[in-house]
């Protein structure tokens, strides 16, 4: 079986069929067909029909086996001329013409040692014994012809190796990138993870307190029945927040433990003064009523204002900012847009456009990053509010 596979792997591929078949036609028809125009035949014509023939079925291995066919066209050529002299035609001029161009093509550029020789042997073979040749025009134009056919497939060689290196590093590059958004994507759900336990943790924590206070108050008035409902919130609480705190750790490993209080929606205005200060000029606008927001979607406006800014810093150049937190009974809608005098395409996979989605449809909101018609860019987020729990 694997002699068999073998030997298939030496056979010529359906795509190099056609032009040894036309090829093998048109040498045919010269030396059948009386006085066929751009032919002069001499010597017999079985063995002018087995050399052209021969010379032209070489050729479907052209791809396989460039120096080889050439090699095998040079010698079948070579005798067919020395034993009954050298015809003109194209049965004779186009088997060594492509031949050579397929070593250029197939071949590295160290071929041409072996080509050349093979190239020029057929050559001085065909016109030595071809008994009209002429030294002049026609003659000097076919040598042109065949000189010029290996640096024609070298060129196609160089152009073919140049397009898959090009393939091949976009192929590369787009790996990186997937790479790249999953770590980006894991890196921001490591952050929302860590800053989800200083939220929630904190509320746990308030409901353990309330319950000591409550079961206090209990032991004084002799509730035995509420005193057991808060024995149970209480430990609930406990084995929560040591779980999620266990979670978390397991995240927050290599974090500097000691982290301060998150930023709030109030806050902004304090980080719009930071970035007019680093030099960005910013209109900061809110509209509607403002409302009480949980804390983790409080922190979440926070950070897309945060990160959106920061990315005008870094790309946007001299430019102006805009920031609108607009508040309305089932939504808020934060906007965040330059002018765009700049010019530079911010990349729609990077970090922080990654960690600005993830954190909207942590809340079920909607996410748009991109440039805006009159120029600029625009990051805007529609986040659901939801009432707090009692």
């Amino acid at each position: 079986m694997q002699r068999a596979l073998s030997f298939l792997r030496y056979l010529p591929a359906r795509s190099d069929l056609t032009l040894p078949a036309v090829i093998a036609l048109v040498g045919q028809i010269e030396v059948w067909v009386p006085e066929f125009p751009l032919s002069h035949m001499v010597g017999p014509k079985p063995v002018n029909a087995a050399g052209y023939l021969l010379a032209a079925l070489a050729l479907l291995w052209r791809r396989r086996a460039p120096i080889g066919v050439l090699a095998f066209i040079a010698t079948v050529s070579s005798v067919q001329y020395l034993l009954i002299g050298a015809s003109e035609g194209l049965g004779s001029f186009l088997p060594p013409l492509i031949s050579l161009y397929s070593v250029g093509r197939h071949s590295k550029p160290q071929s041409l040692i072996v080509a050349g020789p093979l190239g020029l042997l057929g050559v001085a073979v065909h016109e030595l014994r071809d008994p009209i040749f002429e030294l002049g025009g026609p003659a000097i134009t076919f040598w042109l012809v065949l000189a010029a056919a290996w640096p024609l497939g070298q060129a196609f060689r160089t152009r073919q190796l140049h397009a898959d290196r090009l393939a091949d590093r976009a192929t590369l590059l787009e790996r990186e990138r997937e790479v790249h958004v999953r770590d980006a994507i894991a890196q921001e759900r490591n952050r929302i993870a860590r800053e989800l336990h200083d939220v929630v943790g904190h509320g746990l924590s308030v409901i353990v307190v309330q319950a000591l206070a409550a079961m206090g108050k209990s032991d004084r008035d002799g509730g035995t029945d509420v005193r057991d409902r808060l024995d149970a919130i209480e430990e609930t609480a406990r084995q929560s927040l040591a779980e999620m705190r266990r979670l978390v750790g397991l995240l927050d490993r290599d974090e500097d433990p000691s982290r301060g209080p998150q930023p709030r929606v109030a806050e902004i205005e304090g980080l719009i003064e930071q970035t007019r200060a680093a030099g960005l000029p910013v209109e900061f606008t809110v509209e509607g009523t403002e409302a009480s927001l949980s804390p983790g979607l409080d922190l979440t406006v926070y950070r897309i204002v945060q990160e959106a800014l920061t990315n005008i810093l870094k790309h946007a150049g001299p430019t102006d900012a805009f920031v609108t937190i607009r508040y309305s009974a089932s939504a808020l809608e934060v906007e965040v847009a330059d002018n765009g005098a700049g010019g530079i395409t911010r990349d729609e996979n990077g970090r922080g456009l990654i960690g600005m989605r993830e954190r909207v449809s942590l809340y079920e909101g909607e996410f748009h990053a991109g440039p805006r018609p009159e120029g600029g860019y625009l990051v805007q987020a529609r986040l659901p509010i939801r009432e707090k729990a009692p």
